[in-house]
């Protein structure tokens, strides 16, 4: 439910004609069917009257008990973020600073006007989404969807290269730039988790940062602002995407039914971890205490109920097992690698189809040459039953 600061904030800028003298058309677009997307931000599109291209406005959600200080640090920290990535290729482009819109507010009754400060910026508006390719297993292809994949591996290292970790890595936090090409360029948008190599933690942490299905074993065990852990981190929610997209169930979900015991170990793990009061020795007691209770764990694969073709199921299977290890240290840690195992499986796919279709093409034209050659008995016994006729007729 959305507090009341936020309604209030929603419908005064819907009904605003011009905000800071140069956005109009304001609407919110992060309710969709009722869900609030961003936990604490809204989000607007908009028209930018100066250059006439549209924008999202992202504002920090005046509700009270989002609004502190914690989360006012991490929404000004994700625009310092993404000004140190204007121009950077497939890196989402920040369009304006960081400033403060005055939410009024009156109170007739009392002679009271008051002023709910709700920070702003505005960056590039991205149309096309990816989410069909994760919801549903038949809307798109194996291929379809494998490029798509690389495309979304493709922003995450983008951010990496430039030493920014994103931490809440799923399908809507993807968008496609509609460039012409039929997939276009895909972006990762809401920065608000993101966190830089060299920056220190805002606050402790003691939980996972981002959405809890994604979230990687050693986010539970307070070392999600550790920022070398942060890169095997988000290789985890990215294994846990290729799984759906070629599976109906939740990585997560799979991966606890394959392994029933699987929840007492992490808990074994995660109390000898909180028993350490210091995060160094945290990290020695998941070195020391991680690789045994995690030993003899079922990899999860692409089963029956997967609509991963049979011809890769194998070759994704052993690669998400790899994105997805719950041992930090033993998971995948090379875009590049993930992106050539994707390729690979790709070539595989047009290789079956181009040999299909060639099998396809060889069974016509056989079936052209029967033709033809039972066209030409049949002729050819009609002209000998017409020589046969007309032979009897003329010894009458």
């Amino acid at each position: 439910m959305l507090h009341g600061n936020s309604k209030l904030l929603i419908k005064t800028l819907e009904e605003s004609e011009l905000l800071e003298g140069r956005y109009s058309k304001i609407r919110l677009v992060n309710i969709v069917d009722g869900e609030k997307r961003g936990h604490f931000s809204l989000v607007f599109r908009a028209t930018d009257e100066i250059d006439g291209k549209d924008v999202a406005l992202k504002f920090l959600d005046p509700d009270p008990s989002k609004s502190d200080q914690y989360r006012s640090a991490c929404f000004r920290r994700e625009h310092e973020i993404l000004e140190s990535l204007r121009g950077a290729a497939r890196c989402l482009q920040v369009r304006s600073s960081c400033v403060s819109y005055e939410l009024r507010v009156a109170i007739p009754e009392q002679n009271l006007d008051l002023a709910i400060p709700a920070p702003f910026f505005a960056a590039e508006w991205i149309e096309g989404d990816i989410d069909k390719h994760f919801e549903s297993q038949e809307q798109s292809g194996a291929i379809e969807k494998l490029e798509i994949f690389n495309l979304v591996v493709l922003a995450v290292e983008g951010l990496h290269k430039r030493g920014v970790f994103h931490r809440d890595i799923k399908a809507d936090n993807f968008r496609s730039r509609l460039d012409g090409t039929p997939l276009g360029e895909v972006v990762a948008i809401d920065l608000g988790t993101s966190a830089r190599s060299e920056s220190k933690p805002i606050a402790h942490y003691t939980g996972p940062v981002g959405l809890l299905m994604y979230s990687a074993p050693e986010a539970f065990c307070g070392m999600a602002g550790d920022r070398a852990i942060a890169p095997h981190t988000d290789m985890f929610a990215l294994g846990c995407m290729l799984f759906e997209m070629f599976h109906p169930e939740d990585y997560q979900t799979a991966y606890r039914a394959k392994n029933p015991d699987f929840d007492i170990r992490f808990s074994a793990l995660k109390a000898r971890i909180d028993a350490e009061p210091r995060h160094e020795a945290r990290v020695v007691a998941w070195e020391k205490n991680a690789p045994k209770l995690f030993q003899g764990l079922s990899p999860v694969k692409l089963d029956a109920a997967s609509s991963a073709p049979a011809a890769i199921s194998g070759l994704l299977s052993e690669l998400i097992d790899q994105m997805t290890r719950p041992d930090f240290r033993s998971r995948e840690s090379s875009f590049e690698r993930v992106r050539r195992v994707c390729h690979s499986a790709i070539r595989t796919l047009s290789n079956e189809a181009l040999a299909r279709h060639r099998s396809q093409q060889v069974a016509k034209q056989r079936q052209a040459k029967a033709a033809k050659a039972i066209a030409r008995a049949e002729r050819s016994r009609n002209r000998l039953a017409q020589i046969r006729s007309g032979g009897t007729d003329g010894n009458i």
